[in-house]
């Protein structure tokens, strides 16, 4: 595969848990655990428009930058994913440092993106 398909699928999958995530801990809108499979489904694409934007938005840049220094790897698409999660955190939810459970949950399912970004980036520019 093309590195630039395995980079544009790998956008596009990496933004999932952030949708899913945002889907299981929205009960105001619908989601949550008890939530049915029909408005979860629908939570999820919801939300999955607003983190591809992000995705294209800010990893995209990083992504080919660090590319352009040959700094992509495992290790730096989690702390870029953690970086650009935390930064997504402090812009909807502020900066006072009560919220930094918020700062940090964010960082890891944006940790966890990268990683998910990583592992497809790296299979579909080895095939």
């Amino acid at each position: 595969m093309k590195e630039a398909a395995s980079t544009v699928i790998g956008l596009a999958a990496a933004a999932l848990p952030v949708a899913v995530f945002g889907a299981l801990t929205s009960p105001g809108l619908g989601g949550g655990l008890d939530a049915d499979i029909v408005e979860l489904s629908f939570l999820v694409a919801f939300f999955y428009i607003y983190s591809l934007f992000f995705a294209l938005l800010l990893a995209l840049p990083l992504f080919l930058l660090l590319r352009r220094f040959g700094l992509v790897d495992w290790h730096t698409s989690i702390m870029a994913g953690f970086f650009i999660g935390t930064t997504v955190a402090i812009l909807f939810i502020g900066t006072g440092w009560h919220e930094w459970a918020a700062w940090m949950s964010f960082g890891a399912i944006g940790a966890f993106s990268g990683l998910i970004f990583w592992t497809v980036w790296r299979r579909g520019a080895a095939i």
